[in-house]
């Protein structure tokens, strides 16, 4: 740009001079007048091609992109027009907290994937007359990527049906519902509830309430396996069978996840809860799900449940099992 300027100085001062040179016409001659009138021309040419030069330097450089046929001007950047990673069009500055806001409330596309119902049983007639039914739900909402709820719950019904012998075998209900938080990719807080009710066990029921910490501690890069820790303290409250007064004592919850999705139609689930209150009184419960897709929304579904306790009254197992197979249908 200054190599520019310079050489049209100097061709002003070329011009300039053989402009002089024209006006003493008394001391040249009309040969000479004719040299000067080239050199003039020729200084001319020159002056008005550097001068382009310098104008089209002082314009913005514009670019024409040959697929749009489109002009596209690139301005000088200052760094005091450099915009602010957080600062918008409009001007208005956002801070880091709303920032945090958008990725916490980030909607999900199917907050209820991974819902699925489940029936299953046996009526038989004759001399083994016997009616079972179970029914089963595994609920699944997340409605927001750091916000997950899930609940389960089960029924098992049994009786005997023979004539004059009809008598209850199986009346349970478990249920357990469990929301959490995820304030990091493997950290989160968690509220539960787990609510049992078995007519012929020790407990009429037992209901536990509990709050606390839970981690990812592992998860494969494929994100098919992966498990869970949580502790935190609970509540526990209990009747016993043939008894009046319930029980209701603070205590400690802890559980275990694993979850295994081996193949895209297949799946296995473990999960393992321990719960003891102030007077060493101490529950466990585990449930082992093994899935596979039989036809598009419908899968084949084996569980196996174990509710223990270290308190049974005389004549009654510390320790029951149920196992299930059911038809379940996916949301």
């Amino acid at each position: 740009m200054e190599k520019v300027k310079s050489k049209i100085i100097l061709l002003s001062i070329g011009i300039c001079f053989l402009s002089n040179s024209f006006a003493t016409t008394g001391t040249t001659t009309v040969e000479q007048n004719a040299e000067f009138q080239k050199e003039a021309d020729k200084y001319k040419e020159l002056y008005e091609k550097y001068q382009k030069l310098a104008d089209e330097a002082n314009q913005p450089n514009v670019v024409k992109n040959p697929q749009t046929k489109q002009e596209i001007v690139d301005k000088p950047t200052k760094p005091d027009l450099v915009e602010d990673a957080n600062t918008n069009t409009s001007g208005d500055t956002t801070t880091a907290k709303s920032k945090k806001s958008d990725t916490e409330y980030k909607f999900v596309a199917e907050p209820w994937k991974g819902t699925d119902f489940g029936l299953g049983g046996t009526i038989a007639t004759g001399d083994s007359a016997t009616t079972n039914v179970n029914a089963m739900s595994n609920i699944s909402y997340t409605p927001f990527e750091r916000w997950n709820n899930k609940a389960f719950l089960n029924y098992v019904y049994s009786t005997n049906d023979k004539r004059g012998e009809r008598a209850v075998k199986i009346n349970k209900t478990q249920i357990r519902g469990e929301t959490s938080w995820d304030f990091t990719k493997k950290n989160a807080a968690y509220g539960r509830i787990n609510y049992l009710n078995d007519e012929l066990s020790t407990y009429d029921f037992i209901f536990t309430e509990s709050v606390g910490y839970k981690r990812k501690v592992y998860e494969n890069d494929a994100e098919t396996m992966k498990v869970e820790l949580s502790a935190g303290p609970s509540f526990m409250q209990s009747k016993i069978t043939g008894k009046d007064f319930e029980a209701n004592e603070p205590g400690f919850q802890a559980t275990f996840d694993y979850v295994w999705n081996f193949t895209d139609n297949s799946s296995f689930k473990q999960n393992i809860l321990y719960n003891y209150d102030k007077k060493n009184r101490s529950i466990y419960q585990g449930i082992s799900t093994l899935s596979v897709k039989v036809y598009k929304n419908f899968s084949l579904q084996l569980t196996f449940q174990l509710n223990g306790t270290t308190l049974v009254t005389p004549g009654k197992n510390n320790i029951n099992t149920i196992t299930s197979t059911n038809i379940m249908y996916t949301l």
